[in-house]
Protein backbone atom coordinates (compact mmCIF):
# COMPACT_ATOMS: atom_id res chain seq x y z
CA UNK A 1 0.00 0.00 0.00
CA UNK A 2 2.85 2.34 0.91
CA UNK A 3 4.62 1.50 -2.36
CA UNK A 4 1.48 2.24 -4.37
CA UNK A 5 1.01 5.53 -2.52
CA UNK A 6 4.62 6.52 -3.10
CA UNK A 7 4.38 5.61 -6.77
CA UNK A 8 1.22 7.71 -7.19
CA UNK A 9 2.82 10.64 -5.37
CA UNK A 10 5.96 10.52 -7.48
CA UNK A 11 3.87 10.28 -10.65
CA UNK A 12 1.84 13.32 -9.60
CA UNK A 13 4.96 15.33 -8.80
CA UNK A 14 6.52 14.46 -12.15
CA UNK A 15 3.29 15.39 -13.95
CA UNK A 16 3.16 18.75 -12.13
CA UNK A 17 6.81 19.52 -12.79
CA UNK A 18 6.65 18.53 -16.46
CA UNK A 19 3.46 20.54 -17.02
CA UNK A 20 4.89 23.60 -15.27
CA UNK A 21 8.18 23.54 -17.18
CA UNK A 22 6.37 22.98 -20.48
CA UNK A 23 4.05 25.87 -19.66
CA UNK A 24 7.01 28.10 -18.83
CA UNK A 25 8.79 27.08 -22.05
CA UNK A 26 5.70 27.87 -24.14
CA UNK A 27 5.01 31.20 -22.47
CA UNK A 28 8.60 32.39 -22.12
CA UNK A 29 10.00 34.80 -19.56
CA UNK A 30 10.40 38.58 -19.44
CA UNK A 31 13.57 39.46 -17.52
CA UNK A 32 13.75 42.08 -14.80
CA UNK A 33 12.81 44.93 -14.92
CA UNK A 34 9.33 44.16 -16.19
CA UNK A 35 5.66 45.03 -15.59
CA UNK A 36 5.52 47.26 -12.48
CA UNK A 37 9.13 46.78 -11.38
CA UNK A 38 10.04 50.30 -12.52
CA UNK A 39 7.57 51.74 -10.01
CA UNK A 40 7.42 49.34 -7.08
CA UNK A 41 11.09 48.44 -6.72
CA UNK A 42 12.13 52.10 -6.12
CA UNK A 43 9.31 52.39 -3.59
CA UNK A 44 10.52 49.24 -1.88
CA UNK A 45 14.08 50.57 -1.88
CA UNK A 46 12.79 53.80 -0.34
CA UNK A 47 11.23 51.74 2.45
CA UNK A 48 14.44 49.79 3.03
CA UNK A 49 16.79 52.75 2.54
CA UNK A 50 14.94 55.99 3.49
CA UNK A 51 18.04 58.11 2.84
CA UNK A 52 17.90 57.39 -0.92
CA UNK A 53 14.99 59.75 -1.61
CA UNK A 54 15.13 62.42 1.12
CA UNK A 55 13.42 65.13 -0.95
CA UNK A 56 11.02 63.07 -3.08
CA UNK A 57 7.67 63.82 -1.47
CA UNK A 58 5.76 61.58 -3.89
CA UNK A 59 7.85 58.53 -3.02
CA UNK A 60 7.64 59.30 0.68
CA UNK A 61 3.87 59.77 0.56
CA UNK A 62 3.05 56.73 -1.55
CA UNK A 63 1.83 53.72 0.40
CA UNK A 64 3.28 50.49 -0.96
CA UNK A 65 0.25 48.21 -0.71
CA UNK A 66 2.22 44.99 -1.18
CA UNK A 67 5.06 44.47 1.33
CA UNK A 68 6.32 41.47 -0.67
CA UNK A 69 8.21 43.94 -2.87
CA UNK A 70 10.04 45.27 0.19
CA UNK A 71 10.88 41.77 1.35
CA UNK A 72 12.22 40.95 -2.12
CA UNK A 73 14.50 43.98 -2.04
CA UNK A 74 15.77 43.04 1.43
CA UNK A 75 16.40 39.50 0.21
CA UNK A 76 18.26 40.73 -2.86
CA UNK A 77 20.56 42.83 -0.70
CA UNK A 78 21.60 39.80 1.34
CA UNK A 79 21.34 36.81 -0.96
CA UNK A 80 21.11 37.34 -4.73
CA UNK A 81 20.57 40.12 -7.24
CA UNK A 82 17.00 41.07 -8.20
CA UNK A 83 17.11 39.73 -11.81
CA UNK A 84 18.16 36.27 -10.57
CA UNK A 85 15.75 36.41 -7.65
CA UNK A 86 12.76 37.37 -9.81
CA UNK A 87 13.59 34.66 -12.36
CA UNK A 88 13.76 32.07 -9.56
CA UNK A 89 10.50 33.31 -8.06
CA UNK A 90 8.78 33.13 -11.45
CA UNK A 91 9.81 29.50 -11.94
CA UNK A 92 8.81 28.52 -8.40
CA UNK A 93 5.50 30.36 -8.69
CA UNK A 94 4.72 28.63 -11.99
CA UNK A 95 5.31 25.20 -10.43
CA UNK A 96 3.31 26.12 -7.32
CA UNK A 97 0.36 27.44 -9.35
CA UNK A 98 0.26 24.34 -11.54
CA UNK A 99 0.42 22.24 -8.37
CA UNK A 100 -2.55 24.20 -7.00
CA UNK A 101 -4.52 23.51 -10.16
CA UNK A 102 -3.64 19.82 -9.84
CA UNK A 103 -4.79 19.84 -6.22
CA UNK A 104 -8.13 21.34 -7.24
CA UNK A 105 -8.53 18.72 -9.95
CA UNK A 106 -7.56 15.95 -7.51
CA UNK A 107 -10.32 17.13 -5.17
CA UNK A 108 -12.75 15.76 -7.75
CA UNK A 109 -10.87 12.49 -8.06
CA UNK A 110 -8.95 13.37 -11.21
CA UNK A 111 -5.53 14.76 -12.01
CA UNK A 112 -4.37 13.02 -15.18
CA UNK A 113 -5.81 15.78 -17.37
CA UNK A 114 -3.68 18.46 -15.70
CA UNK A 115 -1.83 19.33 -18.96
CA UNK A 116 -5.19 19.94 -20.66
CA UNK A 117 -6.29 22.11 -17.74
CA UNK A 118 -3.06 24.10 -18.03
CA UNK A 119 -3.57 24.51 -21.77
CA UNK A 120 -7.13 25.79 -21.32
CA UNK A 121 -6.65 28.04 -18.30
CA UNK A 122 -2.94 28.86 -17.98
CA UNK A 123 -1.33 28.85 -21.42
CA UNK A 124 -2.17 32.47 -22.18
CA UNK A 125 -4.44 31.81 -25.15
CA UNK A 126 -7.33 33.45 -23.27
CA UNK A 127 -6.65 34.88 -19.83
CA UNK A 128 -9.73 36.74 -18.65
CA UNK A 129 -11.19 40.21 -19.11
CA UNK A 130 -9.89 43.73 -18.48
CA UNK A 131 -7.27 43.65 -15.68
CA UNK A 132 -7.34 39.87 -15.50
CA UNK A 133 -6.67 39.69 -19.22
CA UNK A 134 -3.05 40.68 -18.65
CA UNK A 135 -1.24 37.31 -18.76
CA UNK A 136 -3.91 35.64 -16.65
CA UNK A 137 -3.22 33.42 -13.66
CA UNK A 138 0.43 32.73 -14.47
CA UNK A 139 2.57 35.68 -15.49
CA UNK A 140 5.73 35.74 -17.56
CA UNK A 141 7.61 37.58 -14.82
CA UNK A 142 7.26 38.05 -11.08
CA UNK A 143 4.44 40.18 -9.71
CA UNK A 144 2.57 40.20 -6.40
CA UNK A 145 -0.74 39.75 -8.22
CA UNK A 146 0.35 36.38 -9.61
CA UNK A 147 1.70 35.37 -6.21
CA UNK A 148 -1.66 36.22 -4.62
CA UNK A 149 -3.58 34.35 -7.33
CA UNK A 150 -1.43 31.26 -6.78
CA UNK A 151 -2.07 31.40 -3.04
CA UNK A 152 -5.77 31.91 -3.70
CA UNK A 153 -5.87 28.80 -5.88
CA UNK A 154 -4.41 26.77 -3.02
CA UNK A 155 -6.90 28.38 -0.61
CA UNK A 156 -9.75 27.25 -2.86
CA UNK A 157 -8.41 23.69 -2.95
CA UNK A 158 -8.16 23.62 0.84
CA UNK A 159 -11.70 24.96 1.22
CA UNK A 160 -13.04 22.35 -1.20
CA UNK A 161 -11.34 19.69 0.94
CA UNK A 162 -13.02 21.16 4.07
CA UNK A 163 -9.74 22.41 5.52
CA UNK A 164 -11.17 25.75 6.61
CA UNK A 165 -8.30 26.97 8.78
CA UNK A 166 -5.67 26.12 6.15
CA UNK A 167 -7.80 27.88 3.55
CA UNK A 168 -7.92 30.96 5.78
CA UNK A 169 -4.17 30.93 6.35
CA UNK A 170 -3.56 30.84 2.60
CA UNK A 171 -6.14 33.59 2.08
CA UNK A 172 -4.36 35.69 4.70
CA UNK A 173 -1.04 35.21 2.90
CA UNK A 174 -2.74 36.26 -0.33
CA UNK A 175 -3.95 39.41 1.45
CA UNK A 176 -0.39 40.25 2.46
CA UNK A 177 0.67 39.77 -1.17
CA UNK A 178 -2.24 41.63 -2.81
CA UNK A 179 -5.26 42.84 -0.77
CA UNK A 180 -7.68 43.18 -3.70
CA UNK A 181 -7.08 39.63 -4.93
CA UNK A 182 -7.67 38.34 -1.40
CA UNK A 183 -10.85 40.42 -1.09
CA UNK A 184 -12.22 38.78 -4.24
CA UNK A 185 -11.19 35.38 -2.91
CA UNK A 186 -12.96 36.01 0.40
CA UNK A 187 -16.16 36.87 -1.46
CA UNK A 188 -15.91 33.71 -3.58
CA UNK A 189 -15.28 31.51 -0.53
CA UNK A 190 -18.32 33.11 1.12
CA UNK A 191 -20.49 32.24 -1.89
CA UNK A 192 -19.09 28.70 -1.94
CA UNK A 193 -19.73 28.29 1.77
CA UNK A 194 -23.31 29.50 1.48
CA UNK A 195 -24.03 27.17 -1.44
CA UNK A 196 -22.38 24.32 0.45
CA UNK A 197 -24.23 25.25 3.67
CA UNK A 198 -20.95 25.35 5.57
CA UNK A 199 -21.19 28.58 7.53
CA UNK A 200 -18.85 27.33 10.23
CA UNK A 201 -16.13 26.71 7.68
CA UNK A 202 -16.52 30.22 6.26
CA UNK A 203 -16.23 31.75 9.73
CA UNK A 204 -13.13 29.72 10.65
CA UNK A 205 -11.54 30.51 7.31
CA UNK A 206 -12.25 34.22 7.72
CA UNK A 207 -10.89 34.36 11.26
CA UNK A 208 -7.71 32.55 10.20
CA UNK A 209 -7.24 34.96 7.29
CA UNK A 210 -7.67 37.97 9.57
CA UNK A 211 -5.23 36.56 12.12
CA UNK A 212 -2.55 35.85 9.51
CA UNK A 213 -2.83 39.18 7.70
CA UNK A 214 -3.61 41.46 10.66
CA UNK A 215 -0.02 42.42 11.47
CA UNK A 216 0.40 43.75 7.93
CA UNK A 217 -3.11 44.60 6.74
CA UNK A 218 -4.35 46.68 9.69
CA UNK A 219 -1.39 49.13 9.74
CA UNK A 220 -1.57 49.27 5.94
CA UNK A 221 -5.28 50.14 5.94
CA UNK A 222 -4.74 52.84 8.57
CA UNK A 223 -1.87 54.28 6.56
CA UNK A 224 -3.94 54.24 3.38
CA UNK A 225 -6.80 56.06 5.14
CA UNK A 226 -4.45 58.75 6.44
CA UNK A 227 -2.78 59.15 3.05
CA UNK A 228 -6.11 59.30 1.23
CA UNK A 229 -7.34 62.01 3.59
CA UNK A 230 -4.31 64.16 2.78
CA UNK A 231 -4.52 63.88 -1.02
CA UNK A 232 -6.87 66.80 -1.56
CA UNK A 233 -7.62 65.76 -5.16
CA UNK A 234 -11.19 65.41 -6.49
CA UNK A 235 -12.32 61.85 -7.19
CA UNK A 236 -13.20 62.82 -10.76
CA UNK A 237 -9.57 63.81 -11.37
CA UNK A 238 -8.28 60.50 -10.00
CA UNK A 239 -10.78 58.59 -12.14
CA UNK A 240 -9.87 60.45 -15.32
CA UNK A 241 -6.10 60.57 -15.00
CA UNK A 242 -5.23 57.99 -12.37
CA UNK A 243 -7.28 55.17 -13.87
CA UNK A 244 -8.80 55.83 -17.28
CA UNK A 245 -5.79 57.64 -18.74
CA UNK A 246 -3.06 55.51 -17.15
CA UNK A 247 -4.60 52.06 -17.52
CA UNK A 248 -7.65 52.18 -19.82
CA UNK A 249 -7.30 48.49 -20.69
CA UNK A 250 -8.09 47.56 -17.09
CA UNK A 251 -11.53 49.18 -17.16
CA UNK A 252 -12.66 48.75 -20.75
CA UNK A 253 -13.74 45.95 -23.07
CA UNK A 254 -12.07 47.62 -26.05
CA UNK A 255 -9.01 45.42 -25.58
CA UNK A 256 -11.02 42.19 -25.31
CA UNK A 257 -12.08 40.47 -28.54
CA UNK A 258 -15.50 38.84 -29.02
CA UNK A 259 -13.70 35.51 -29.43
CA UNK A 260 -12.11 35.85 -25.99
CA UNK A 261 -15.43 36.73 -24.38
CA UNK A 262 -17.09 33.79 -26.14
CA UNK A 263 -14.35 31.42 -24.96
CA UNK A 264 -14.71 32.64 -21.38
CA UNK A 265 -18.47 32.17 -21.54
CA UNK A 266 -18.12 28.68 -23.00
CA UNK A 267 -15.76 27.62 -20.21
CA UNK A 268 -18.38 28.72 -17.68
CA UNK A 269 -21.14 26.85 -19.52
CA UNK A 270 -19.04 23.70 -19.94
CA UNK A 271 -18.00 23.92 -16.29
CA UNK A 272 -21.64 24.17 -15.23
CA UNK A 273 -22.49 21.17 -17.41
CA UNK A 274 -19.64 19.20 -15.86
CA UNK A 275 -20.91 20.14 -12.41
CA UNK A 276 -24.36 18.75 -13.21
CA UNK A 277 -22.80 15.46 -14.29
CA UNK A 278 -20.63 15.30 -11.18
CA UNK A 279 -23.60 15.95 -8.89
CA UNK A 280 -25.11 12.68 -10.08
CA UNK A 281 -22.17 10.72 -8.72
CA UNK A 282 -20.21 10.79 -5.48
CA UNK A 283 -18.43 13.81 -4.07
CA UNK A 284 -21.40 16.12 -4.37
CA UNK A 285 -20.23 18.21 -1.41
CA UNK A 286 -16.97 19.17 -3.11
CA UNK A 287 -18.76 19.79 -6.37
CA UNK A 288 -21.12 22.21 -4.63
CA UNK A 289 -18.14 24.13 -3.28
CA UNK A 290 -16.67 24.44 -6.77
CA UNK A 291 -20.04 25.46 -8.18
CA UNK A 292 -20.11 28.22 -5.58
CA UNK A 293 -16.65 29.34 -6.67
CA UNK A 294 -17.74 29.34 -10.30
CA UNK A 295 -20.78 31.39 -9.34
CA UNK A 296 -18.74 33.78 -7.20
CA UNK A 297 -16.25 34.57 -9.95
CA UNK A 298 -19.07 34.83 -12.49
CA UNK A 299 -20.67 37.47 -10.28
CA UNK A 300 -17.39 39.39 -10.05
CA UNK A 301 -16.87 39.32 -13.81
CA UNK A 302 -20.52 40.17 -14.44
CA UNK A 303 -20.25 43.15 -12.09
CA UNK A 304 -17.11 44.34 -13.87
CA UNK A 305 -18.89 44.17 -17.22
CA UNK A 306 -21.90 45.97 -15.75
CA UNK A 307 -19.85 48.80 -14.24
CA UNK A 308 -17.15 49.24 -16.89
CA UNK A 309 -18.79 47.99 -20.09
CA UNK A 310 -19.51 50.36 -22.99
CA UNK A 311 -23.12 50.66 -21.84
CA UNK A 312 -21.91 52.10 -18.51
CA UNK A 313 -19.74 54.89 -19.98
CA UNK A 314 -20.46 58.25 -18.40
CA UNK A 315 -22.17 56.81 -15.34
CA UNK A 316 -22.32 59.15 -12.34
CA UNK A 317 -20.82 56.61 -9.93
CA UNK A 318 -17.82 55.91 -12.15
CA UNK A 319 -17.18 59.61 -12.78
CA UNK A 320 -17.34 60.78 -9.17
CA UNK A 321 -16.08 57.85 -7.09
CA UNK A 322 -12.89 55.79 -7.10
CA UNK A 323 -14.65 52.90 -5.35
CA UNK A 324 -15.47 50.83 -8.50
CA UNK A 325 -11.87 51.20 -9.65
CA UNK A 326 -10.37 50.28 -6.29
CA UNK A 327 -12.43 47.07 -6.29
CA UNK A 328 -10.87 46.05 -9.61
CA UNK A 329 -13.64 43.52 -10.15
CA UNK A 330 -12.01 41.95 -13.22
CA UNK A 331 -8.63 41.30 -11.58
CA UNK A 332 -9.39 37.69 -10.61
CA UNK A 333 -11.27 36.79 -13.81
CA UNK A 334 -8.57 34.20 -14.76
CA UNK A 335 -9.86 32.09 -11.86
CA UNK A 336 -13.09 31.64 -13.79
CA UNK A 337 -11.17 29.66 -16.41
CA UNK A 338 -9.48 27.43 -13.83
CA UNK A 339 -12.64 26.62 -11.87
CA UNK A 340 -14.77 26.09 -14.99
CA UNK A 341 -12.16 23.87 -16.65
CA UNK A 342 -11.68 21.91 -13.41
CA UNK A 343 -15.38 21.07 -13.23
CA UNK A 344 -15.50 20.10 -16.90
CA UNK A 345 -12.37 17.93 -16.81
CA UNK A 346 -13.37 16.46 -13.46
CA UNK A 347 -16.56 15.22 -15.10
CA UNK A 348 -14.54 13.69 -17.95
CA UNK A 349 -12.25 11.84 -15.53
CA UNK A 350 -15.00 10.63 -13.20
Amino acid sequence: MRRAFSSATVSSLLLILATALLLRAVRGYRPFPSVDDFAYVPLARAAVFPHLFPQDLMVQGFVLHAPVWTWAVRLSERWMDLPTLFWSLTILLTVATVAGAHRLLRALGGGVLLPLLAWIALSGRVNGVMRGQYEGLVGDSFHVQWLALGLLLWAYAAFVERKAVLSGILLGLAAISHPVVALHGAFVILVAGVLRRWGGGVIRSGLAAIAVSAAVSIPLVLQLVRTRADIGVPASWLVEFGYLFRTPHEFSLEYTTPTELTFLGLVVVVGAAGALLLLRGTGGDRVKALIGMLLGHSLLVGSALLVHGPWAAGGDVVETSTFPFLLHLSRTSPMLLVVGATLALGAVES
